[in-house]
């Protein structure tokens, strides 16, 4: 009011600026220049101004912080029109993989069913019949997903084989076998209570829908299962991942007794990967490795009550952030995974990273694949978002992306500050100032968080309103400078 500037109307392209910092950059402010060119404009320079830390953040691959970025090789052949498992694909999915790799990403899928959860209408491993009706098996599809998916993340610290999904156990007309949801084995739909897989024609290349033995037939089952699965054991082993084998994907509905037990026999001492609206560490009297829950867990509290310590946790224990979505605040991204941590979870997984909207439905509206087979619809845990965005030769970064990765650098360097002032030798070192001082830090970033956030592992509405003017990224670099000191005082003393 009272203004006397005159409004300029037109279009607004935001810019984000990514700059590499070698490892070797000395601490200080830097200064540049960035030159904005358009048509029909004159080049406008723009200034940068950078402030480099003493402290060298650890690379991706270590990250202590867990996340679980889901890869789609179906929405991404889709979204470009390529033949599924060609050398143009995988060209496709290495861009996907290239970001998933920036974030620490600790989850690689292999799915072993058809028509799961996640969309896919393909399994990654497909059977061989022979003339006498035994199977061979073609692995070079997950043989080449894997190498890339390595290449970018580094060894993954999950190996999920998705050999279970609601369709999968089958049993006799009206049992419900275990299952969470009442009436869920009664639907009457095609390859409801098979295995099913794809089936290689090594002659003409084409693949086709095998239904195997559902779960309930004990004795067939386990001779279907149990040669594939031992090899698939022994290729991981040749890489290094024999020990991250885990068996999934568990949800709102879980497999019977029978069905654990059974792999258990086929891979002794194998983890559950288990991503449902509960909470629970063992599954049948078998352990969950790996957890993503929607609901029932802790939020961050206030340091003065508690303080909780997320990568102290004894197994994977994560928040299913479902609502860190497209219509929720941006500082759900910036704080997602330190309030995960600083309420005692590892962090957060079965997050989407290309699973873009990618099919037409009747009413002409975009949606995305997962949940698409009505055999293992659970709506309620539809992985929803994408993080990622299709560029035009690949996927390309967001913004809610490039939130989650600052705060995911910030992580580790409070898990670095925690390790220190948690460890008692290496507190004397760092002297009662300095812990004071970073411990002081680390609780008023909690404070921070407490303001926003509300239920779900997301935060209220308030949160854009008073989060972004909220001094936090003062509060970045005091981490970041703390974190230096730490470490330099370890080093000294």
């Amino acid at each position: 009011r009272g203004s006397t500037c005159e409004p300029t109307f037109g279009a607004v392209q935001p810019l984000w600026v990514t700059v590499n910092v070698p490892g070797d950059a000395r601490p200080g402010d830097y200064e540049g220049k960035l030159t904005i060119a358009a048509e029909g404009m004159e080049p406008v320079m723009v200034p940068v101004h950078l402030q480099v830390c003493g402290w060298r953040v650890p690379d991706p691959k270590d990250f202590e912080t867990f996340t679980d970025f889901v890869q789609s090789p179906q929405s991404v052949a889709l979204q470009y029109n390529v033949p599924l498992w060609s050398d143009e694909h995988f060209e496709l999915m290495a861009k996907s993989f290239k970001l998933i790799g920036q974030m620490g990403s600790k989850v690689v899928y292999i799915p072993l069913l058809c028509q799961t959860n996640f969309g896919n209408d393909q399994t990654m491993v497909r059977w061989i019949k022979g003339p006498d009706g035994t199977y061979t098996y073609d692995f070079s599809i997950m043989d080449k997903y894997l190498d890339l998916a390595i290449r970018h993340m580094g060894k993954p610290r999950i190996a999920c084989l998705y050999v279970w999904d609601i369709f999968a156990d089958g049993g006799p007309p009206g049992s419900q076998l275990g299952y969470a949801r009442p009436g869920v084995s009664k639907r009457d739909l095609p390859h409801w209570g098979t295995a099913l897989v794809s089936r290689l024609d090594p002659g003409t290349g084409k693949v086709e829908l095998l239904e195997g033995p559902s779960y309930y037939q004990q004795a067939e089952a386990e001779a279907f299962w149990r040669p594939v699965l031992a090899q698939i054991r022994d290729r991981l082993d040749r890489r290094g991942l024999a020990e991250t084998i885990m068996f999934g994907v568990v949800s709102d509905c879980l497999p019977v007794a029978q069905t654990v037990e059974l792999l258990d026999r086929i891979l002794p001492g194998t983890k559950w990967v288990v991503q449902q609206h509960g909470s629970t560490r063992s599954l049948h009297g078998k352990p969950v490795g790996y957890l993503a829950s929607i609901w029932r867990l802790p939020g961050p509290a206030d340091p003065d009550v508690k303080r909780a310590y997320g990568w102290q946790a004894d197994y994977f224990r994560t928040s299913y952030a479902r609502r860190i979505w497209f219509s929720k605040p941006l500082s759900g991204n910036r704080l997602v995974a330190e309030a995960n941590l600083v309420a005692g979870q590892r962090g957060y997984g079965r997050v989407g990273a290309d699973f873009w909207p990618v099919l037409e439905d009747e009413r002409g509206r975009r949606r995305r694949i997962t949940g698409r087979y009505r055999i293992s619809v659970v709506s309620r845990v539809n992985i929803l978002t994408s993080w990622l965005a299709p560029g035009p030769e690949g996927a390309i970064s967001t913004v809610r992306f490039e939130m989650a990765r600052e705060n995911l650098q910030e992580c580790e360097a409070r898990i670095f500050i925690e390790r220190a002032l948690t460890d008692e030798a290496q507190r004397a070192k760092l002297g009662q100032g300095l812990a004071q001082r970073c411990q002081d830090i680390l609780d008023e970033r909690v404070r921070a968080m407490l303001v926003c956030w509300s239920s779900e592992a997301a935060p209220s509405v308030a949160a854009n309103l008073w989060y972004p003017a909220s001094d936090w990224q003062e509060r970045s670099a005091e981490l970041y400078h703390a974190a230096a000191e730490v470490e330099s005082a370890l080093r000294r003393r």
